[in-house]
């Protein structure tokens, strides 16, 4: 993939489906552009270099007003992958823009709410079944699918392999107070590796998985192999973590944090209230509110701690 399958950040699938407006909903960077995508279901494409904001592709069923909003993006494999609530995968090409839609034909359907990328396919999270499928993209064929006891809240792929948090019952999730499970999908008896008592994200890197507790306002890193917990304060609600340059770096309601490998602590690298945070060749892209009216894309230059000018208006 030549280097294009880079990190992307998202909410958690009980947070996605109660949007709180028609701004930015989710974030993703690649192919020399950064995905915006909005809470009304259009994809907004800016590009890296020029910081130009292009014209908005119609994703939530093709016309305005239909309800549907922007769930999930990924990159990898040569498309932009987008779910949206609706029955469908997206895939978009970066270039052409040319839209192809995937169906899962027979098996009772889908209803892709998550999407990632990783470990050799695309990985789509169906918050209605509490299934997680993979989809080989060449062809857009379900090759497997995974069922997880309780309910699916998010899902994560990496060189860790596939991971999901999931919440106990069948009821309606609640939150952010709650237990929540984690679980390795793509190999081996679906056992609970550790146990949160709030939403939180999950993110996989190379030596550890990354989780966090907006309850308690914790990041937890957790070696997969041996156990191992390390626990950081960042201070304010993590919603999302992005890794790169040696460090997670933490999207809080008080500032971007960053958590260089080998520190002990977190410290704060931009001010800014931010809500969703990407990692993409040197630089943390991050939107400075998640769903208002009024929102910017903004950069950090992780080489000196530098924001880069000028801000981009996403907003509506």
């Amino acid at each position: 993939m030549g280097g294009l399958l880079l990190a992307v950040i998202a909410i958690s699938s009980a947070e996605a489906v109660r949007l709180k407006g028609n701004g930015p909903s989710e974030l993703a960077v690649g192919y020399g552009t950064a995905w915006v995508g909005m809470g009304d279901g259009r994809l907004r494409p800016v590009d890296v270099e020029s910081r130009r904001v292009g014209r908005s592709m119609w994703l939530g069923g093709g016309r305005r007003g239909e309800g549907f909003s922007v769930k999930d993006i990924a990159v990898g494999f040569g498309s932009v992958w987008v779910t949206t609530g609706r029955a469908v995968l997206l895939a978009v090409h970066p270039r052409t823009r040319k839209v192809r839609e995937i169906y899962r034909l027979g098996g009772g359907g889908w209803t892709p709410t998550l999407v990632v990328v990783g470990t050799g396919a695309v990985w789509v999270g169906d918050y209605e079944r509490n299934q997680v499928y993979r989809v080989e993209p060449r062809s857009g064929r379900v090759t497997r699918s995974y069922g997880v006891d309780g309910r699916l809240v998010r899902i994560a792929a990496g060189p860790l392999g596939v991971w999901a948090l999931t919440a106990p019952g069948s009821g309606p999730l609640t939150g952010p107070e709650g237990e929540r499970r984690l679980i390795r999908i793509d190999r081996g008896p679906r056992k609970t590796l550790l146990k949160l008592s709030c939403d939180g994200t999950l993110t996989v890197g190379a030596r550890w998985l990354w989780l966090s507790d907006v309850c308690d306002r914790t990041v937890i890193r957790l070696d997969p192999r041996s156990g191992a917990i390390t626990t950081f304060d960042v201070g304010g609600e993590p919603w999302s973590i992005a890794l790169g340059a040696g460090a997670a770096w933490v999207s809080t309601g008080v500032g971007l944090k960053q958590i260089a490998v080998g520190s002990a602590g977190a410290t704060l690298v931009s001010p800014r209230n931010n809500s969703l945070a990407v990692f993409s060749d040197g630089h943390v892209w991050f939107l400075d509110c998640w769903g208002c009216q009024r929102a910017s894309l903004r950069t950090i230059d992780t080489s000196d701690g530098r924001e880069i000018e000028p801000q981009i208006p996403v907003s509506p």
